[in-house]
């Protein structure tokens, strides 16, 4: 990267290590400036501060969080993981901004349904497209008059867009800004943490996704972060093993010609007559993590670990559409996954209490790393046998034969989220309806179906949890002190 059109103050990629800056009065003129490729342009740069970035700062004024999104390379889930992030704070009640700046390749209309949309300028600047009252997204892809056309900017112009983009939307009031930034780190991402960082940004939230090659630049991306100033608010794993239902699997056979014939009928056949639990999913390692995956890498790096997503093939379905995850009746089985991380993104950004330290992931990951989440869900305790865990369940169990009541109130040792995580995600993702969460005293009260506990006792795991004995509906879920509701350890 040239100095020059860099903004001001903007440390250049290709840089000495000690580079003190393009504002510094020393810029071209230090000894770290020898053989630097920028010195010249260092040495007539403008001094002191962006004036722009006041007006940046004043335009954010009413944005309380910001959350810039990265990924070391293109193609782990970034964008779609920004679609969901927001769509999922909306629903839960936020106001919320999406902005795409990246710039070659603005794929967040897409995501959101937005395709074909203009923006218009008022006398208050740009106004963003609104996917929902509370969801304004605002991305270079409703500039383009073709959305095929290509974008062939150099970096100084990309910078400037960026800046306009953050100095003249009128986003007005907003709990959150979630802001899709392009892959890797190069000046656009320099300009982009000078600018934000100017309004008081959260954090960066980085997406990887469990092969080495997306975590050699995962690693780049948090060094990054560091060397700029920019707090790392957490990693996520995208695309961490294939989850999907099995009744959306079709299933091929050799035909002794050369090709293949379906054989889908008759494997559901077989399926259908092994009388397996409700909602069975399909699990597989799609990309099998060489060094721990995303949650060892964090560790190394001393960031934090959200969780992780699973390759949902509904989810990419979703995007397609430009449709949420998390609306409609039926729940994508990556969705648990996506509410643990936001619960934890807010908590991060000091917004909830999200699921607490030591808590399990609600996608327990790859084979080889199962035992350690399920650990610490457990509390270090050792895990019961699956006939101890069902004489316990059948000595509190309400007569479901007659009169089966709709809701049943569980004791959790865990946040939903965990919890979900260990059985039937698919399941429960719509069905548990939350209490109360109290970490103080390590125990959280749910209300979920009677049909999805049955097939939580049929799965057994992490089996912490015990039934009340009295039958209630989600609406009617005790919450005082004097709940009935206890917890019960194993001995």
């Amino acid at each position: 990267m040239s100095g020059q059109g860099a903004p001001v103050g903007a440390v250049p990629a290709d840089a000495n290590a000690e580079c003190v800056g393009t504002a510094s009065e020393q810029a071209g003129k230090a000894a770290s400036c020898a053989g630097c490729p920028n010195q010249a342009a260092c040495t007539s740069a403008p001094k002191g501060e962006d004036p722009d970035l006041a007006a940046i700062e004043a335009r954010l004024a009413g944005v309380r969080h910001k959350v810039l999104v990265l990924s070391g390379k293109g193609g782990v889930g970034k964008s779609t993981l920004s679609a969901q992030l927001a769509f999922a704070l909306a629903a839960a009640g936020k106001e919320v901004g999406l902005l795409d700046i990246d710039i070659c390749g603005p794929s967040v209309p897409k995501l959101v349904g937005l395709e074909g949309e203009e923006i218009h300028r008022d006398n208050q600047g740009w106004t963003p497209v609104y996917v929902e009252d509370n969801l304004a997204v605002m991305s270079i892809g409703f500039l383009l008059p073709n959305p095929d056309d290509a974008v062939i900017w150099r970096g100084p112009r990309k910078n400037g867009l960026i800046k306009q983009f953050l100095k003249d939307v009128h986003w007005g009031a907003l709990d959150v800004l979630v802001v899709d930034a392009p892959p890797g780190t190069s000046d656009e991402h320099i300009s982009i943490a000078q600018f934000l960082k100017a309004s008081g940004v959260d954090g960066a939230l980085v997406v990887t996704t469990p092969q080495e090659v997306a975590l050699i630049d995962v690693r780049k991306e948090v060094n990054f972060c560091k060397k700029v100033g920019l707090r790392v608010l957490g990693v996520v794993e995208n695309m961490s093993g294939l989850r999907m239902p099995a009744s959306a699997l079709r299933f091929h056979a050799p035909d002794g010609c050369g090709g293949e014939a379906d054989v889908t009928d008759a494997v559901r056949a077989a399926l259908a007559a092994a009388n397996l639990p409700p909602g069975v999913v399909a699990a597989a390692d799609v990309f099998a993590p060489t060094r721990g995956g995303a949650e060892r890498m964090a560790a190394d790096m001393g960031v934090p670990f959200l969780g992780r997503v699973p390759l949902d093939p509904a989810l990419g379905a979703a995007g397609e559409a430009g449709r949420s995850a998390f609306a409609g009746i039926a729940a994508l089985p990556s969705t648990p996954a996506l509410q643990a991380i936001v619960q934890r993104l807010l908590a991060a950004m000091g917004e909830g209490a999200g699921p607490g330290p030591g808590s399990a992931d609600p996608y327990p990951g790859p084979s080889g790393e199962e035992a350690s989440t399920e650990e610490q869900a457990s509390g270090g305790e050792d895990e019961c046998s699956k006939d101890e865990c069902d004489e316990e369940v059948k000595s509190v169990e309400v007569d479901w034969d007659e009169d089966p009541p709709e809701w049943l109130v569980v004791m959790l040792d865990a946040p939903p989220p965990p919890f979900i995580g260990h059985h039937n995600a698919h399941l429960l993702s719509r069905a548990v309806h939350v209490v109360n969460w109290r970490y103080g005293v390590n125990y959280v009260k749910v209300g979920i179906p009677v049909a999805v506990y049955r097939s939580l006792v049929q799965q057994c795991g992490h089996q912490k949890y015990v039934l009340d004995d009295d039958r209630v509906d989600d609406a009617d879920i005790d919450d005082s002190p004097e709940s009935p509701l206890k917890r019960q350890r194993h001995e």
